[in-house]
């Protein structure tokens, strides 16, 4: 089984089964986090979602490939209270 830091580099250099590896191995996780965050179902799910794409597009920004898990979760948090600031917002 490939480590983090081995399936950053591979999708760094655009192996999109190797980022798939890494959502699927870190998507529970993820939502945990995100639903402590916003408290809802739905909004856990965006968040998440949110979060994976932007570690995509970031992923040349992850200074310790070992360490994409704790890097993930930070994005997870941040995006999740940023839906929770719109939705607070919104009403």
């Amino acid at each position: 089984m490939p480590t983090d830091g081995e399936l950053v580099h591979r999708a760094r250099r655009g192996e999109e089964v190797a980022f798939g590896l890494l959502v699927e191995r870190y998507q529970r996780a993820a939502y945990a986090v995100a639903l402590s965050v916003t408290s809802r179902h739905e909004d856990a799910e965006d968040a998440a979602q949110e979060a994976f794409q932007v570690a995509l597009q970031r992923l040349d920004e992850c200074r310790s490939p070992e360490r994409f898990a704790g890097w993930l979760m930070t994005i997870v948090r941040n995006r999740s209270r940023n839906l929770v600031r719109r939705e607070s917002l919104r009403q």
